[in-house]
């Protein structure tokens, strides 16, 4: 019995390598799901969906918080609290607006790319001044 314990199995030092080969098949079969998602052109519905939520939350926000702290504020400028309430409301109304593709997209967004989004939409929805 206690030889049994000491010899090692054959197939042990291969352990490492089937974990990068499997590794690689399932990073594979995602990059192709995802190319296929983009052919089909269910990933750019899902996020068209999306993007349109945020616009619809963003345009909330500046209807209950932007517009009226603007009007309260001495020099029309926003603080850093009410841009935070601002943005996390946009955040909350675009979930909550979302369907389908648009929310399951919005839902797998890391808080950065929000950010980013937001921002990019804010400035495509600002009146041009000239």
């Amino acid at each position: 019995m206690w030889l049994l314990a000491e010899v090692e199995s054959w197939w042990v030092p291969y352990v490492p390598e089937a974990i990068q080969v499997i590794g690689a098949i399932i990073l594979a079969l995602i990059a192709w799901g995802r190319y296929k998602a983009v052919q089909k052109g269910w990933l750019v519905e899902a996020q068209a969906q999306g993007v349109d939520a945020i616009a619809d939350g963003i345009q909330v926000a500046f209807d209950k918080v932007v517009n009226k702290a603007k009007a309260a504020s001495k020099d029309g400028k926003l603080t850093d609290e009410e841009i935070a309430e601002a943005r996390a409301l946009a955040q909350s109304e675009a979930l909550a607006v979302a369907k389908g593709p648009g929310l399951k997209w919005l839902k797998s967004l890391m808080q950065p790319t929000w950010d980013r989004l937001i921002s990019q939409l804010v400035e495509k929805m600002k009146p041009k001044t000239e």
